[in-house]
Formats: structure tokens, C-alpha cells, sequence
């Protein structure tokens, strides 16, 4: 079953997961973050400062987003079903990626990653094969309380692959 879940905007899901994960951010931390020195990246310390400006108004859009994304996710998913991605839009980074080109890898990652994320699903990764020596992985998602059952599937197809000539791939 194909399905296009970003509807073509991957720009929107990614922007709607950072705001929302930025309040939550704010919400759980920001009183320690506002009071302590912390040690962490530069990006870190700049996406924290971020997240104290985010407004009501940009949360509650974001979360209309988030509910419509979530209504539409959960019902494309067969019941006792998964839907299966790749866990990554592309092979894993090498070692000497620029730093820009870690910055798209990151947000096009965190974009595709969203999808359970945005509709509080059930993910879980497996290991794939290997594409130009990088590792690449699948995700299965399935509907919310289904962990067991997704756990289950996902070693079923481990196996199946791990039985197969990962050179195939």
C-alpha cells in the first residue's frame, strides 16, 4: 500500500515536531535550564534557548496538526497491522560528513521519525542489511499499546533477514 503520510510537506511535520518537542522541552526543564549551567553542544545549548520562546498560540496550531496527522496515521494502520519505512531517508552518515550535511541528515531523520512520534505509536527499528558498508535499518510502526505484538513481528523479519544474503540488498 503506497501512502504519502507527510501529504508533501515534509517541511510542516518537521517544523510542528520541533515546536512541540521544544514546549515539552520547556515545559519538563526549563525551570532547571533557566537556573543551571549545563554542559552540552553549542546546538544544544542554542535549541534550548529556543525553546523558551515559544508561544501558546504556535502550540495549539502545532497540535491541531499533530491531531489531524494522528487520526490519519492511526487509521491507514491495518488493525493487528504495521506499517513499515526505512528507519532512515538515506544510508547512515560517514565519519567525514560536513557539518551540513549532518544538519540535513538530522532533520530529514527526525522528519521521517515523527510519524509515530506526531500519533504516539509504536515503533520499533531492526537492523536491514548493509548499503555501501553503512548499516540501514526498517521501523515498523503499529498502533498505540501494540508494543508486544510489534516486538514480536520485528523478530520474526530479523530473522528472515538475518537469513538471507544481506548482500542483496
Amino acid at each position: 500500500m503506497d501512502r504519502d503520510f507527510f501529504e508533501g510537506n515534509l517541511a510542516e511535520w518537521f517544523h510542528n515536531y520541533l515546536l512541540l518537542q521544544g514546549y515539552e522541552i520547556w515545559e519538563t526543564l526549563g525551570k532547571h535550564l533557566a537556573t543551571k549551567r549545563i554542559a552540552v553542544s553549542e546546538t544544544m545549548t542554542e535549541r534550548f534557548a529556543q525553546t523558551r520562546l515559544i508561544d501558546d498560540e504556535n502550540v495549539a496550531k502545532a497540535r491541531q496538526f499533530r491531531d489531524a496527522a494522528s487520526d490519519r496515521l492511526i487509521r491507514a494502520i491495518p488493525r493487528d497491522g504495521a506499517i513499515v519505512i526505512p528507519t532512515s531517508p538515506t544510508i547512515a552518515l560517514k565519519k567525514s560528513a560536513t557539518k551540513d550535511e549532518t544538519a540535513a541528515f538530522y532533520a530529514a531523520s527526525l522528519t521521517l521519525n515523527s510519524i509515530a512520534g506526531h500519533a504516539c505509536l509504536s515503533q520499533v527499528c531492526i537492523p536491514a542489511g548493509t548499503i555501501e558498508g553503512c548499516p540501514v535499518s526498517l521501523s515498523l510502526i503499529g498502533r498505540a499499546g501494540d508494543d508486544i505484538r510489534l516486538i514480536a513481528t520485528a523478530s520474526l523479519i530479523a530473522r528472515l533477514i538475518e537469513s538471507c544474503d544481506n548482500n542483496a540488498l
